[in-house]
């Protein structure tokens, strides 16, 4: 179960930066919500079948509708929730009800399954454990085993890195069609810049290229759109070509992260690609380099520009409906569409 890696996680980060004997076991369940928030709830990782911790902020997200721009400030949040609110203070609990002792449970294998054992066995150090429970539920206290303590700080960065390495592995197994599973792991760095991207677009513009914006059909002059990731960014995790077109700035706000109707959209999206392909091959120069992003869907751009209508429609969607059915299948919405949600806003 995640949890293990999470509590792990929590655990150390408080010891480094604290770099005390003892932990309230609250603080670690707080940081394991903390840092399960942006996997789970923005990125829609599986953390697995009925895991507790997942479900945990799922409900969270559900039932308080939180956004935070760092995990320090939703850990400051649930922190506070915890104080007045009874659903997050029974889902801490929940947490810290096995958590604590069977993180420990390699060093009391003989015991088996036996929670009372475990229990009881986690309150002590005879067993050579890297820290013992005192107490139980919200109230538990950690206390870091002496001759564990200078260790654990010493080689935090080593012990960072082996936990998320093998909770990397751990959530790819579940989600086995996800993409960038590692990243994802954290919250978002901020995007790379598409300075090039932007540039690619722009110079077709200006060479003559009629772009129309695929969602509102609106057409697009120099620097006057957005490049829209038509599969959303938190989903593929990257700034390729073939994936962004320009669009209507009037559209990022609406369509946000969710996925656009394949029928819709997909096949003036095909069309708007290939036509900036030929634009850019025939216009005499040298290719910028950035057209080998078509690489990584296995057909170079120069034989995209050449296929006919009805190939052209085929490839993407074979490209385009995997990537669409797995994103919809771990949790991203779907958008209404650009006139369906205008429509939506005139009606309230």
């Amino acid at each position: 179960m995640s949890y293990k890696f999470y509590w792990f996680i929590g655990l150390l980060d408080i010891l480094v930066r604290e770099r005390g004997d003892r932990i309230e076991a609250r603080q670690i369940a707080i940081s394991m919500v903390a840092n399960a928030w942006y996997p789970v709830n923005f990125f829609h990782l599986e953390l697995g079948w009925k895991d507790q911790l997942h479900d945990s902020v799922k409900k969270l997200n559900k039932d308080l509708q939180l956004i935070f721009h760092s995990q320090n400030d939703i850990g400051t949040y649930v922190s506070d929730l915890l104080k007045r609110d009874s659903e997050t203070k029974n889902l801490v609990n929940y947490l810290l009800r096995y958590v604590p002792h069977r993180f420990l449970s390699p060093w009391f294998k003989s015991i088996g399954n036996d929670e009372k054992k475990g229990m009881d066995f986690a309150s002590s150090f005879q067993y050579g454990n890297p820290y013992r429970v005192i107490g139980k539920g919200e109230s538990a206290v950690i206390e870091i085993n002496p001759i564990w303590k200078e260790y654990l700080i010493v080689n935090y960065p080593i012990l960072t890195a082996f936990a998320y390495w093998y909770l990397a592995k751990f959530v790819q197994q579940r989600n086995p069609n996800v993409p960038n599973v590692l990243e994802k792991l954290q919250k978002p760095m901020e995007r790379l810049p598409m300075d090039d991207q932007k540039k690619y677009w722009n110079s077709l513009i200006k060479s003559g290229l009629e772009v129309r914006c695929i969602y509102t059909d609106k057409i697009l002059g120099v620097g006057d759109f957005d490049l829209d990731h038509f599969i959303p960014w938190s989903f593929v995790s990257h700034n390729l070509l073939w994936n962004l077109i320009p669009a209507d700035s009037s559209i990022n706000s609406s369509k946000s992260n969710k996925l656009p109707d394949l029928k819709d959209y997909l096949p003036s999206f095909a069309r708007t690609q290939q036509s900036a392909i030929q634009k850019c091959l025939n216009s005499g120069q040298t290719p910028p380099k950035i057209l080998e992003d078509y690489l990584t869907i296995r057909k170079p751009a120069e034989q995209i520009a050449e296929l006919k209508e009805k190939e052209l429609l085929e490839f993407y969607e074979n490209v385009f409906e995997p990537l669409w059915q797995t994103a919809r299948n771990v949790g991203f919405g779907k958008w209404d569409g650009y006139i369906q949600q205008n429509l939506n806003l005139f009606q309230e």
